[in-house]
């Protein structure tokens, strides 16, 4: 049987003899084998199995494959809609398997082989077709396709050839004068005429991937006498003239290549690997960075300008940066744990040997105000320690479920001296640097992720003391923040810096500039303070508790200000006694022991370390300054209380399911569980434990066997007859679900708003 063919034909070739034709223009396919196939002349066989009509629509077919095991064929129509078809062919089947509609967002599909990786696309040099490079050394080349007029579509891109140009995976593709000009993964330069041939190359560099190519606007002279430029590689022999060029490889090198003597000239070495150390000078314009890849470099960040560098020997990359308070030295911490005291002018040692005491990173270095010190962690009693000995002046947990993230002196704003502490939830805390009591905890900035690192931004005159800001880095933004820290959340903002990730920030001696580091992305980018932006917006923001109502749903005018304030003076009656008949003393305060019950009673359940630092809070609120101790508080300032210790997203059900499938087992329907005397086990005696009458009066309560729930008494609490028993009405094993829904009765959301963080429901537990 012939086959004829108006225009061009598709083939596909299975592994080892079946051989598969269809028409481009058609929508027929023929199935032979090679091993049996009758030769009745050029281009004549006889099929083994013809399929016509495969698209009835009467589209043609674009591209074919077939399996490796030759059982299947998959075919692409040449619609403005592209059909998938997978055949049985070997069934002798005329429909096909299976089809598939590919939307128009995916495409259009071309080749019936894999093309690989796109890095580049250019236009051509005619400028009617454009290139496409990829990571295995192919080219595309794409054209416009206008249909007939009589059709209804209009012109469209299309590929209309694929080249195999080169082994090698091609990383730039550009375009200069006469040439199409390509660099590779191994460090090769070549140079093709519009018809891609090859014109001349550069192999003998010996240099690493090409990531860039950028050529001199002024056009290359012609040659003279004088002149060295190389012959290109055609038969001719021609002289290959073209312009001055960099070059960008792989390995952050940037060179300058001078095409008339073929000079090749190294201009700047950049950091290769992450850059998670930065740092600025004390009183100098200059910042330093530090790369895994053991390179300090120095600039002047005023004049743009690099001024020196230093690259440490393979296997000593920097992790940390800090200049001392007189700028003349500069800690270096590495990776693999050795500190390096450095000359701050010439980055050679200052120190004959660097320390070398820790195994593992060095993530932090600090000065002491006179230099004399320099420590590496966590607080240490200097005056009893002594060589390879430091004493641990003193340990203690900053919160039950949060981790801490950073931490900072508080500025001299109060006349307490405060530690500030960010953690994991959202919260900053700021504990009393001698008794370490948690004086305020305070809803921190809410942008995807909880601060990883802060700082304060310097001032320079006595005025300025007055105002001060905090400049903060999380997991990819930079922010700043007006203190004092209220839990307004007008007072701060943050821009995204590095998407992929902040390793690092540092303030300019002038507190004009803050510099981030983003790590894997191996950049530094300098960002300009501007505080009159930041502070239009807390002006827009309103005063007092305007800010404030914004936070709760509805806002003053709300459902759930209304309950607030219900509850407020619910809970006045309550603390003057429910039953007396003695004249009510309306006031615009609460006692500082009904604080909890009104919490739990809009929703919040604090742990009982939550509940001694609200009442520290309260009570030591105008110590400093009066000496009197606080017993009371009015609606304002439980509002903000409220606001500020609350779980910044609430309650979830992921976050609650995290401790199930820390302390449950799998049971028979693959859920994590507790069982029933594993749960009453841990309530009484992990964290904050429970005893067993509070286990009674609670869950008599939640379970509906005592009704009317705690007494109108706040101090007391009792179970209606000794005969009930609570723990019968509890399922034998105890899930997630079951806790949340059928227990504690509560309606949460399933997944958390940003961060997954430990929900403080079940961190009771």
């Amino acid at each position: 049987m012939e086959f004829p063919g108006r225009q061009r034909t598709r083939l596909a070739l299975s592994q080892p003899t079946d051989l598969v034709l269809a028409k481009r223009d058609t929508d027929h396919i023929l199935c032979t084998n090679s091993s049996t196939m009758k030769k009745k002349g050029a281009g004549s066989w006889i099929p083994v199995h013809t399929i016509f009509d495969s698209y009835p629509e009467g589209e043609g077919i674009r591209a074919i494959a077939m399996t490796r095991d030759a059982k299947y064929l998959a075919t692409i129509s040449d619609a403005e809609i592209q059909k998938v078809c997978i055949w049985r062919w070997t069934l002798a089947a005329e429909t096909p398997a299976c089809t598939l509609d590919l939307p128009k967002e995916y495409g259009f599909q071309t080749f019936n082989k894999h093309v690989g990786k796109f890095s580049q696309s250019i236009f051509h040099l005619n400028f009617t077709q454009a290139l496409s490079a990829t990571l295995e050394g192919k080219l595309v080349v794409w054209d416009v396709y206008r249909p007939p007029l009589s059709a209804s579509t209009l012109p469209y891109i299309k590929p209309c050839k694929l080249v195999h140009l080169q082994k090698e995976g091609i990383t730039v593709l550009t375009t200069v004068d006469s040439y199409i000009v390509t660099g590779d993964v191994k460090g090769n330069i070549k140079f093709y005429d519009r018809t891609l041939s090859i014109i001349n190359w550069f192999s003998n560099f010996k240099l690493s991937s090409i990531r860039t190519l950028s050529f001199s606007k002024t056009p290359a002279t012609l040659p003279t006498e004088k002149s060295n430029y190389p012959s290109d590689c055609t038969l001719k022999g021609d002289v290959f003239v073209i312009r001055n060029f960099i070059i960008g490889t792989s390995d952050a090198i940037v060179y300058h290549l001078k095409a008339d003597e073929t000079k090749l000239e190294k201009l700047l070495i950049e950091p290769k690997e992450a850059i998670c150390a930065i740092s600025c000078h004390p009183y100098q314009p200059l910042v330093t960075i530090g790369s895994s890849c053991g390179m300090i470099k120095v600039w002047d960040y005023t004049k743009k300008r690099y001024l020196f560098s230093r690259v440490f020997e393979k296997g000593l990359g920097i992790q940390s940066l800090t200049y001392n308070p007189e700028g003349d030295l500069l800690g270096a911490g590495c990776t693999e744990g050795t500190v390096y005291i450095l000359d701050a002018m010439s980055l050679e040692n200052g120190i004959p040997e660097p320390f070398n005491y820790s195994r593992t990173s060095v993530t932090h270095i600090s000065f002491s105000h006179n230099s004399q010190y320099m420590a590496t962690a966590i607080e240490y009693n200097l005056l009893g320690s002594y060589k390879n000995h430091l004493e641990v002046l003193d340990i203690h947990q900053t919160d039950q479920g949060n981790y801490p993230t950073c931490m900072i002196w508080y500025p001299p704003l109060t006349k307490e001296l405060f530690l500030l502490i960010s953690n994991s939830g959202y919260k900053v805390k700021l504990f009393n640097s001698t008794t370490k009591m948690c004086r305020k905890t305070l809803l921190g900035p809410v942008f995807g992720s909880p601060m990883e690192q802060v700082q304060i931004l310097p001032v320079k005159t006595a005025m300025e003391l007055e105002r001060r800001y905090l400049v903060f880095i999380n997991r990819d933004k930079v922010g700043l923040q007006i203190l004092p820290i209220d839990g307004n959340p007008h007072k701060t903002c943050a821009i995204v810096c590095h998407p992929n990730g902040v390793a690092g920030m540092a303030l300019s001696h002038n507190g004009h500039y803050i510099f981030t580091a983003g790590g894997q992305d191996l950049s530094v980018v300098q960002w300009e303070v501007n505080l009159s932006a930041l502070e239009a917006a807390v002006s827009l923001g309103g005063e007092d508790l305007i800010p404030f109502y914004g936070l709760v749903s509805g806002g003053r005018e709300g459902k759930f200000y209304r309950e607030l304030e219900d509850y407020f003076y619910y809970s006045q009656l309550r603390s003057q006694g429910i039953d007396t008949m003695e004249a009510r003393k309306v006031s615009e305060h609460i006692c500082l022991s009904e604080v909890p019950f009104v919490m739990r009673a809009i929703g919040f359940y604090p742990s009982e370390e939550k509940i001694d630092d609200i009442f520290n809070e309260i009570k030591f609120s105008e110590y400093v300054d009066t000496g009197e101790v606080i017993d009371k508080i009015t609606l304002p300032d439980f509002l903000k209380v409220y606001l500020n210790h609350r779980p910044p997203f609430g309650y979830t059900m992921s976050s609650i399911q995290k401790n199930f499938d820390i302390l449950g087992y799998t049971n028979s329907e693959g859920k994590k569980a507790i069982r029933r005397e594993d749960f009453l086990r841990l309530l009484q005696t992990k964290g904050e434990h429970m005893t067993e009458e509070e286990l009674s009066d609670c869950f008599a309560t939640l379970l509906g066997l005592n009704p009317e729930g705690w007494t109108s008494e706040p101090a007391t609490s009792s179970l209606k007859g000794p005969e009930v028993r609570w723990e019968e009405e509890l399922p034998e094993e105890i899930t997630a679900e079951i806790f949340v829904t059928d227990i504690l009765g509560l309606n949460i959301s399933p997944v958390f708003g940003q961060d997954d963080e430990v929900s403080e429901v079940a961190r009771d537990l």
